[in-house]
């Protein structure tokens, strides 16, 4: 792909489990399925990254295995099923929605392969040289990963330390007024981020299709985050403080 590198990364996946963890909270009440989904929106990469490009590194070098299929989601959803009668079936329902949102930010349906395994074959070896010092640099220079961590710690603080007394009543005032001031100033940044990355793709040549798709989802992510912050500012923040 020609100029930016334009990726869906692990914080973006980490902020869209966070919001989709916060908008099942509004549901369930159940503080710990925020926790249960962002952790799914982020377990294949923290899986199958080491599995495929560290300890099979010599016969796969591949990071999209078991828990980038549907295969390891049926089974966790399975165990939500059979865990049914307890209040630990939402939390296996959580973790397997956020392997979902996950499996759909990285277009796993252009690797049917790896997404469908077994049924269509063994996985297909890849080849990708300092695949860890790549990925960090990629992380550390991509402006939307910033503004993904940003905003992320701004929803997930205020849900969790304000509940449990992490803080003193002062720094949570401190806290509280960086967090809001975050959240407003969080759906501009990603809009822009947004549009920028989307006219970027429609004036650039990829080299195939998962290039492409990969910065059309981006920029997509960027704008209904954006939305979703405006929602969270203006309704969800004050339903979370009422409970």
């Amino acid at each position: 792909m020609s100029g930016l590198a334009l990726e869906v990364l692990i914080l973006c996946h980490l902020f869209v489990g966070i919001a989709l963890g916060l908008l099942l909270y509004l549901l369930f009440r159940n503080k710990w399925i925020v926790f249960a989904v962002a952790f799914g929106s982020v377990l294949p990469d923290l899986v199958d990254k080491p599995l495929g490009h560290l300890i099979m590194n010599e016969s796969l070098d591949n990071g999209r295995l078991l828990f980038h299929g549907l295969m390891m989601v049926g089974i966790i959803l399975v165990v939500a099923l059979a865990l049914r009668r307890t209040r630990y079936s939402v939390l296996f329902a959580g973790l397997a929605l956020g392997m979902i949102s996950h499996q759909l930010l990285d277009a796993m349906w252009l690797d049917p392969v790896a997404w469908f395994f077994p049924l269509m074959g063994p996985y297909v070896p890849a080849h990708y040289p300092d695949f860890f010092v790549h990925g960090l640099w990629a992380e550390l220079t991509s402006p939307t990963e910033w503004i993904f961590l940003f905003v992320s710690a701004s929803l997930i603080i205020p849900f969790t330390a304000w509940r449990w007394g992490w803080f003193t009543p002062e720094w949570k005032e401190r806290l509280g007024w960086a967090a809001r001031w975050v959240l407003r100033a969080g759906p501009w940044l990603l809009s822009i981020a947004g549009i920028v990355i989307l006219v970027h793709t429609s004036l650039s040549t990829f080299q195939d299709v998962e290039d492409l798709t990969e910065s059309v989802m981006l920029g997509v992510i960027c704008l209904m985050g954006a939305i979703f912050l405006v929602y969270w500012d203006r309704n969800g923040m004050s339903r979370v403080d009422a409970g």
